[in-house]
């Protein structure tokens, strides 16, 4: 069984041309991974994938698995 990253992003939706606040919110992004070494790499893509949908991440850390 692999091994889980847990990340609690807290985000806000806006409109990029003028950067009005169309609701915000939080969510775990809970992926499966084989080793600890990709975690930064891993958090770059996560990243690069919200922002590319005009989400502005305002939190974003890792967090402890939920039992």
């Amino acid at each position: 069984m692999p091994d889980f990253i847990n990340y609690e992003v807290e985000y806000t939706n806006v409109k990029p041309w003028n950067n009005q606040n169309l609701g915000s919110g939080k969510m775990i992004v809970s992926i499966p991974v084989g080793s600890s070494s990709i975690k930064a790499k891993l958090k770059r893509t996560i990243e690069r994938k919200i922002n590319s949908l005009g989400v502005r991440i305002d939190s974003f850390k890792e967090v402890a698995p939920s039992a």
